[in-house]
């Protein structure tokens, strides 16, 4: 959470107006809140929060929103917000955190300029294993179904590996 505070106070210089920073999350869940929670601490006014849900009028809603806010930076919590973020060309930079993977929802390009992972990526963590025990050739991974051709073949051929998907039913 350090370099995420870090990385904002460089994007965000001393003005301490309006919002500067809006902070999207998903309403309900426990850890994004306290991880909201944090960077108002930090940031202190220059933060204003902004919880939606899943569902018709979201888009809206956040639209609306960054209209009156006028942000210089959105701060997308959770990877629900940073979809939501990236698909709405908001025309804001912004920052994810608390995403388990960047690359596999494109968070790695406009509008957002970096951010904060959960847990290394799948092909990260797949990598470090090959380089470790480069004589293993075949790792069986546990998957949701409906993600196996993803780790089969992105995942698997970013690592050097062969993978074999155990979907969970």
């Amino acid at each position: 959470m350090g370099r995420l505070l870090l990385l904002i106070a460089v994007l965000v210089p001393g003005a301490a107006s309006a919002a500067t920073v809006l902070v999207v999350y998903q309403a309900g869940v426990a850890a994004y809140e306290e991880g909201v929670d944090g960077i108002g601490q930090v940031l202190g006014p220059r933060v204003r929060a902004w919880a939606g849900s899943p569902g018709p009028g979201v888009t809206t809603a956040l639209r609306q929103q960054v209209r009156r806010e006028a942000p210089r930076l959105l701060i997308a919590v959770g990877r629900w917000a940073a979809r939501t973020v990236r698909h709405l060309g908001l025309g804001v930079p912004a920052l994810y955190a608390m995403v388990l993977d960047p690359a596999r929802d494109d968070l790695e390009a406009p509008p957002f300029v970096g951010g904060l992972s959960l847990v290394p990526a799948g092909r990260d963590q797949l990598a470090a294993l090959h380089r470790v025990l480069p004589g293993v050739r075949r790792v069986a991974v546990v998957v949701p179904s409906g993600g196996q051709s993803w780790w089969r073949g992105e995942v698997g051929d970013a690592a050097g590996l062969v993978l074999v998907p155990l979907p969970i039913r």
